[in-house]
Parts: C-alpha cells; sequence; structure tokens
C-alpha cells in the first residue's frame, strides 16, 4: 500500500486540517509540541502511525552460549525444567554440572555413607506453579571437558542411572526457594572413595545431570550454581561412634557448567519453524497475524518497512521529531500468567547471501539499533527498553532519521530479547495488521516538513 494514501495528521490551531489544506498555503504558527496528542501538533508539524511494517517470526539459530553464565553477577547458575506453552508449545532445559570438593578429604577408614541430600536454591521460575513436576539426578559417565564452550544447542553429556528425583513438586513464587532431592547412599559412596584424592575426583565423579522428567510440564527453574545456597552434603558416620558428621560439595564458579534446551512446537502456529535451518522464517499473516519472542529457543520478530521511500517521497525535506514503535502483549495469550520479556532490544540485520542475518562487529557481538542522539554506524550500549503494563515503546528517532538520510540501509531489523539466556520469558503480540484493535504493532511517526 502505497504511503501516500495513508492517514496524516496535520494539526493546527487545535483543529485537524486535511493535508492539503497546507499545500494551499495555510498559516503556520509558532505553538509548542505536544507530542502526547498528535491532534495538538503545530502547524507544519506532522503525525502518522500507519507506515506498513512487514513482519515475520524467525528460529535463530545462532547458537547461546550456556557455558558458566551468570545473571549479571558474580555466581554463575543453572537452568532445568520444563514448561508446556499453549503459544509456543513445550520448552525443556536439562544441566550438566561437576561436583567440587569444598576442601581435600582427609583419609580416614571405616567411612561409611549415612545419608545425603542434593540441595538446589532458584529464585527465578516461569511457567506454571500449579502443575506438579519431576525433577531427576543422574551421575554423569563422561566429562565435561575443560575449555570447551558448551551452548543451548549442544548434546547433553553421557550419564547412567538415576540417583535421586523429586517427583510432583510445585513451582515456588517465594524470592529463594530450595528444591531437596535425596541422594542413593551407592552415589555417596562413591563420592566419599573418590574424594581421597582431589586431583583424581574428577575422573571418578565427572559430575551430575538435572532432568526433567518425560511428562514434565511445570516450569523452568534457575538455579543458583555459583555460591553455597545449591550443594551436595553427605552425612556420614566414622568408626562406628554415633556421631553424624558432613561433606558438602558445590556447584561455584570453578566447576564446569551448562545447560541445554529442546523444544517442540507440534500443534502450534510455529510448528512449520526447523530447529536446524538458520533463520528459518514465517510471515506472521499466515500464523492469525501475531508475532513471537522467546528467550532460550531462539524465537524472533523480523520487521522491516517496504515503503519509507515513498514517506520521503512525499516529503522530500522532512526532519523527525519523534518516532517510535508500540507493540503489547496480546491478551488472549495470558501474558499474567506467562510473563512478557522483561526488556527487548531492536537488532540490525545485512544480507549474508541466502536471508537476512544479524549483522555482527569484528568481535562477533550483534549490531544494535542505537538510542536516540546515537551515531547508528557505531555499536555501542543499547537502551533496554522495558514493559509498562505489558507494552513497549522503543524510541527510534535517530535511527529513523538515519535511514531517510541514507546513513545505514533499510534492512529489516529484530525485535529480540534483552536477555536470551537468563530467562525463559516469552512475549506473543499483534502484527501490523489493521484488523487488530488490541494493541496492533505501530511505528509512530511525528516529523516536520521543510520547504
Amino acid at each position: 500500500m502505497s504511503l501516500l494514501t495513508k492517514r496524516i495528521i496535520f494539526t493546527k490551531t487545535g483543529l485537524l486540517l486535511l493535508v492539503i489544506l497546507f499545500f494551499l498555503g495555510c498559516k503556520k504558527e509558532k505553538n509548542k509540541i505536544g507530542l502526547d496528542d498528535p491532534n495538538r501538533l503545530p502547524s507544519n508539524t506532522y503525525f502518522t502511525d500507519t507506515i506498513t511494517i512487514k513482519s515475520e517470526v524467525i528460529q535463530v539459530n545462532d547458537a547461546i552460549a550456556t557455558t558458566n553464565v551468570s545473571n549479571g553477577g558474580a555466581t554463575s547458575f543453572l537452568m532445568a525444567g520444563a514448561y508446556t506453552d499453549p503459544d509456543i508449545g513445550k520448552v525443556a532445559v536439562e544441566s550438566y554440572t561437576q561436583l567440587r570438593l569444598s576442601e581435600q578429604y582427609v583419609e580416614l577408614p571405616s567411612v561409611t555413607a549415612d545419608s545425603g541430600y542434593l540441595f538446589l536454591n532458584y529464585s527465578y521460575y516461569y511457567g506454571d506453579t500449579l502443575v506438579p513436576q519431576t525433577l531427576n539426578v543422574y551421575k554423569l559417565t563422561d566429562k565435561i571437558i575443560a575449555g570447551t564452550t558448551y551452548y543451548s544447542t549442544s548434546n547433553g553429556i553421557a550419564y547412567g542411572a538415576s540417583i535421586g528425583s523429586i517427583v510432583g513438586f510445585k513451582a515456588s513464587s517465594n524470592t529463594s526457594s530450595v528444591l531437596k532431592i535425596k541422594i542413593a547412599d551407592s552415589f555417596l559412596q562413591e563420592i566419599l572413595e573418590a574424594s581421597k584424592n582431589n586431583a583424581s575426583f574428577i575422573e571418578e565423579i565427572p559430575g551430575i545431570a538435572l532432568i526433567p522428567g518425560d511428562n514434565s510440564s511445570g516450569a523452568i527453574l534457575r538455579i543458583d550454581g555459583g555460591s553455597a545456597s545449591s550443594y551436595l552434603k553427605i552425612y556420614y558416620d566414622l568408626y562406628d561412634d554415633n556421631v553424624q558428621r558432613s561433606y558438602t560439595l558445590t556447584m561455584d564458579n570453578a566447576a564446569r557448567k551448562f545447560y541445554r534446551v529442546t523444544s517442540d512446537r507440534s500443534g502450534t502456529d510455529l510448528a512449520p519453524l526447523s530447529n536446524t535451518d538458520t533463520y528459518d522464517s514465517i510471515s506472521t499473516s499466515s500464523i492469525n497475524n501475531k508475532c513471537y519472542i522467546q528467550s532460550l529457543t531462539s524465537i524472533r520478530t523480523r520487521i522491516s518497512f517496504p515503503y519509507l521511500a515513498n514517506l520521503k517521497k512525499a516529503f522530500p525535506n522532512m526532519a523527525i521529531v519523534d518516532a517510535y514503535i508500540m507493540l503489547g502483549a496480546n491478551s488472549a495469550s495470558q501474558p499474567e500468567k506467562y510473563s512478557p520479556s522483561s526488556g527487548l532490544v531492536l537488532l540490525r540485520t545485512e544480507w549474508n547471501g541466502a536471508e537476512w542475518a544479524i549483522k555482527k562487529d569484528a568481535l562477533s557481538n550483534p549490531y544494535y539499533v542505537q538510542p536516540n542522539d546515537y551515531s547508528q554506524s557505531a555499536n555501542s550500549a543499547v537502551k533496554i527498553t522495558y514493559p509498562v503494563e505489558q507494552t513497549y515503546t522503543i524510541p527510534v528517532r535517530s535511527y529513523f532519521q538515519s535511514l531517510l538520510l541514507g546513513q545505514v540501509p533499510n534492512n529489516p531489523v529484530i525485535i529480540s530479547p534483552a536477555l536470551v539466556y537468563t530467562e525463559a520469558n516469552r512475549l506473543v503480540f499483534n502484527n501490523n495488521d489493521i484488523s487488530h484493535t488490541d494493541r496492533r504493532l505501530r511505528f509512530n511517526v511525528y516529523f516536520t516538513a521543510l520547504k
């Protein structure tokens, strides 16, 4: 659709006038710009919110490094669990971690493991607190290789029989919760024997795996693995003196760890998306005019503005006063239950010969659409857009002006979660189709036209 046929609002002295009156020579007034109200703009200032936005949901198989990742602090964490999303399908996360001796065990005779528990502290969950789930613990039979970077798409590490499980628990919304899992005595005894030699401990005890049960669909947990809040504690008897002693193994920052993510989108709008083809895409017009974003699974929405040249042609000397993209959580997607992404960023793209891919700098960092008043040619700090009542307002004045001036190409941009590996949040929102009355994806632009 040509932008010349789109709605342009031009206001003089508080009354809405047709754009053609301006070209017939209406008088201009020097009013204060009230950008909060398009119906009270000064002379020669225009507003449009009907710029066409083409949108596609894409599977960005650009693997997320999950090796010893941290949540913006000094401690690393794990993620484990599974939940079933009515819009996106089932997402499951498995974790693999070494166990670290808190100190070398002093060899003494007649040491017998009495009992032991794995304590997993978590302060974040994503999913349904009413659905019970199962988390199993296994002994690794292969090692997590030192110096290797593992990704969300990496294969898991081989493991043997289960050494413990917690069945039927429900995720807690408390700020700090702990799962207590009883561990098999045979594995505890192996640890006590192997801990006599710190140098060979990792060879005998490569670590453990945390695997959600096959039918689990409750929630994904973010487990603190970098401090004393998550650990394996062994109680043992010495010399049969009836004095219970304990020994603790940690999953601290020195312990190699990673998690992997799997998803099953069968029966959802996103089922056609490939898990293996990089940048596989599907038009939002073919999936009920809805857009999707999800951390962990690399589901993103790619948008483009195919008719900007028409606007520039109609107003060749236009100057951007303000511009922003607006989108909000689809009310039918249960945003109160499945919290929208905690923050969004815009990623720039470039043509890689086959697809519009994320543009990256020399250090492989993605190029961001920069904040207002920043050079769009640089790749510096980017402002994260946070939701206000499940609605996001993304400022793009500088970026849009750069597009019109030809300083950057009018390539598509990707709407991405700001946090791609520390949370599992997703966002479902409506596309730009005018049939939507509920939080339609919009590109709002205020500009002046100079002669």
